[in-house]
């Protein structure tokens, strides 16, 4: 199960239902037809420009629509580690800037259709 979750012109975290791969489509496309040249506050342009996708509490993808061709994209996963006999959480980070709504879709859509470490192998994480 995949859910989703946006912000709110407080930068408070707004939880949503589970969606499909088709639906997180829908989402993308709807945020890029109410991007705007300028926003009131940069509360406003937040709330209306970033958004993710989780697997659960530790993996997840966010979005920001800076503009059509730059849409900053962050990966992150908490994978257990062995040291000695303890299993310790590491964190792994993946940040890029894509350069297209499509280039969006197409990981957005790996990060539905893969595990963790095969979608950590698409984006090189």
């Amino acid at each position: 199960m995949i859910t989703w979750y946006s912000m709110d012109k407080n930068l408070a975290v707004v939880d949503h239902e589970s969606v499909t791969k088709a639906e997180a489509m829908s989402i993308i496309d709807d945020y890029f037809e109410r991007l705007r040249p300028k926003y009131e506050s940069g509360e406003d342009a937040i709330a209306e420009t970033m958004f993710g996708f989780q697997k659960s509490k530790s993996e997840f993808i966010e979005i920001c629509i800076n503009g059509r061709d730059a849409i900053s994209f962050k990966y992150e996963v908490s994978v257990p580690r062995k040291i000695l006999f303890l299993s310790v959480p590491k964190l792994l980070q993946k940040e890029r800037t894509l350069g297209s709504k499509e280039e969006l879709k197409s990981d957005v859509s790996a990060f539905f259709e893969k595990d963790s470490s095969a979608y950590m192998m698409h984006t090189g994480v």
